[in-house]
């Protein structure tokens, strides 16, 4: 099975103005494991200025909406998570069994967002630390133009 990955524009999927793709190929039979869009500079630019007009609307949504959409992002992750395993098991060269635990991890990082949202999300937890490994950790704080972490 090859798996065609176009880029996704202003919520639609596209392919690369130049129509180029590249191929991913699997590490234990060399076989195709999936093309994807070769975006271009115009590509990115255009991605980057859907990102800036969308984050208008986004900041604006209540956090009920945005819990909502990112719990429904998880059911469609859990509802695809053969076809997601599959893939990446392809593409990596992953064992069925790695790629479900990764596919899982993500569903529950997905949930793990969607419970930190409480109330106005202006004040969403603002400063979090997170442990790395022995003497590494990071800080990061949401703001309403994104995220911006640092590590110590």
């Amino acid at each position: 099975m090859t798996v065609i990955c176009p880029l996704f524009i202003a919520g639609k999927s596209v392919m690369a103005e130049n129509q180029r793709t590249f191929e991913r190929h699997n590490p234990v039979n060399d076989a195709v494991a999936s093309r994807a869009a070769a975006a271009s500079v115009n590509d990115a630019v255009r991605a980057a200025d859907a990102a800036a007009k969308a984050f208008l609307t986004w900041r604006d949504t209540t956090p009920a909406l945005r819990r909502s959409l990112l719990l429904n992002a998880t059911d469609e992750l859990e509802k695809r998570s053969e076809q997601f395993v599959t893939v990446m098991a392809a593409e990596t060269g992953a064992t069925p069994h790695w790629a479900g635990f990764n596919v899982h991890l993500g569903a529950e990082v997905l949930r793990e967002a969607a419970t930190l949202i409480d109330g106005d999300t202006r004040e969403m937890r603002l400063w979090r630390r997170r442990i790395l490994w022995a003497g590494e950790s990071y800080y990061s704080r949401q703001w309403r133009r994104g995220i911006v972490g640092y590590r110590q």
